[in-house]
């Protein structure tokens, strides 16, 4: 599956829209809305999530592994889902 470029901005567009916003005190965090992002992301690329192994960490972040082929060097993607 080949996506576009406009389909990539209406995903994009649409994961803006999540108030995953970080504050040095925790007590501040509006998880719920970290668990939104996830449940959309989730939604929106169901073969990653099919094929991948995913671990929530700290209740906001996503770790998400995808076993490659050994052949291969391994690669690491990173990202975060905050607004900072």
């Amino acid at each position: 599956m080949i996506l576009s470029k406009d389909k990539c901005a209406l995903h994009l567009s649409e994961a803006i829209k999540f108030k995953t916003i970080s504050y040095a005190d925790k007590s501040k965090y509006e998880y719920d809305e970290f668990h939104k992002l996830h449940e959309y992301l989730f939604k929106t690329f169901p073969l990653l999530f099919s094929k991948a192994s995913v671990e929530v960490i700290n209740k906001g972040s996503l770790l998400i592994h995808l076993k490659g082929d050994s052949d291969l060097l391994p690669v690491l993607f990173m990202a975060h889902i905050d607004v900072v």
